[in-house]
């Protein structure tokens, strides 16, 4: 069956752009989404990805596909539950009846990846955060803007945020190279990758840790900031005695991808709220490493940040790209320290467990580098999404691309099923 109107393409999960015709029928909205759409008119069609998941659960996608399909479900919330409910029954069901009836302490767990969909204005969506039912905030690596989307429709950003005039910005390349992203309470905090330059230059304005938040009505989406933007985070962890052993004031010396470097790429928001700082770089012992924030809060109004104890994850020789915490587990994607090689899902129980690899995850030509769950917080279906900057399908690296029309990242849903073995 192919798909042709914006509902059908919202339930499915692939859009590059929308005709106004399209767009109105759907009622879809928003300036920046609509103009966009009238620049450029459309009749690609798609068919939904979800028969591509089809196996032994025929049945759960013969009804999810016709209502994703159908015009009149155009509540967000519904699509995205939908969706989710698709992913999970196909999950569970891919998974054989011997493997089922195998009782081992070893669980692990299988994903399926669903079908791609394109997100427009820049490259690499290094860092994400859910707002709302339907919308996500991403930051890049390459420039200080906020972008939201849908993402269930992808396509242009509903809104944009430049926030280089509250970052304080010095002399030099004004790149922050925002690195990660966590909900807390109704707050998203932000962090920087603390790191040198790839030729090992300091440049103070990749040290920012920083806090917004931001207000859905409707169609408008509105940001405020949370204190003032803090600039002496690595400075506090390499103070702190339960770090000592770290020497993170010698690690910052370092280029990134040089073995024992500094390099934050993830964060995320903890039960008992407090943030745990991800690392890619450095790894003690060849362990991937979590420091945790216990005063987030404070730290925005200015005062010193509080660091507990370091956790150290083995998470077969890589560091951490993104992690993200709901349901008291943790989905992490790991990667080498030097960017090299391809990146794997793990899942964490937090505490003294091991995280463990997801089996089966068929993330193909992707590169995930930032993660966005549920609405709820469930981590049974949550959100990849890619760094496309190299990629050239016109034979010019993204990254090199001038109109925003043309840059994009990818994003993918995961549903998980619980396998053991």
């Amino acid at each position: 069956m192919k798909y042709r109107s914006a509902a059908q393409y919202a339930g499915c999960g692939q859009l590059y752009s929308l005709s106004p015709s399209a767009g109105e029928r759907a009622g879809v909205r928003g300036n920046t989404r609509h103009h966009w759409a009238k620049r450029h008119s459309l009749t690609h069609t798609s068919p939904c990805p979800l028969p591509s998941l089809r196996g032994s659960g025929e049945g759960i996608f013969s009804i999810v596909c016709p209502l994703l399909s159908r015009s009149l479900i155009s509540n967000s919330l519904l699509r995205l539950f939908l969706w989710a409910l698709s992913l999970t029954v196909g999950a569970f069901s891919q998974i054989s009846p011997d493997a089922k009836q195998k009782k081992d302490a070893s669980a692990t767990k299988t994903a399926v990846v669903a079908e791609e969909a394109m997100f427009k204005g820049c490259c690499d969506a290094s860092a994400a955060a859910p707002i709302s039912t339907n919308l996500v905030v991403v930051a890049s690596d390459e420039e200080n803007v906020l972008r939201v989307y849908d993402r269930v429709l992808g396509g242009m950003p509903v809104r944009s945020f430049d926030l280089s005039s509250h970052l304080g910005l010095g002399r030099g390349s004004s790149e922050t190279d925002i690195e990660g992203a966590a909900l807390l309470g109704d707050t998203v905090y932000w962090i920087t990758s603390h790191s040198r330059n790839s030729d090992g230059l300091f440049r103070p304005n990749r040290h920012r840790f920083f806090a917004t938040r931001f207000k859905v009505t409707g169609d408008r989406v509105e940001m405020e900031f949370v204190g003032r933007p803090y600039h002496r985070l690595l400075e506090d962890l390499g103070n702190s005695p339960r770090l000592a052993q770290l020497d993170l004031a010698r690690a910052s010396r370092l280029p990134p991808k040089n073995e024992g470097a500094v390099n934050i790429e993830g964060l995320c928001a903890t039960p008992d709220g407090r943030l745990f700082i991800g690392f890619r770089n450095p790894m003690p012992g060849g362990r991937a490493l979590i420091i945790p924030l216990e005063n987030p809060a404070e730290v925005v109004k200015g005062s010193a940040a509080s660091p507990g104890q370091p956790i150290l994850l083995e998470l077969d020789g890589m560091g951490i790209r993104d992690i993200a915490a709901g349901n008291g587990s943790y989905i992490i994607i790991g990667g080498s320290f030097h960017g090299g090689g391809k990146a794997r899902l793990f899942r964490w129980k937090g505490g003294r467990s091991e995280p463990k690899q997801f089996q089966q995850v068929h993330l193909k030509n992707l590169n995930p580098e930032s993660i966005a769950l549920s609405p709820d917080g469930s981590i049974d279906a949550f959100q990849l999404f890619t760094d496309d900057s190299g990629k050239n399908p016109g034979g010019k690296r993204c990254i090199d691309l001038f109109h925003d029309t043309a840059r994009f990242f990818r994003g993918v849903w995961v549903g998980q099923g619980s396998q053991e073995r």
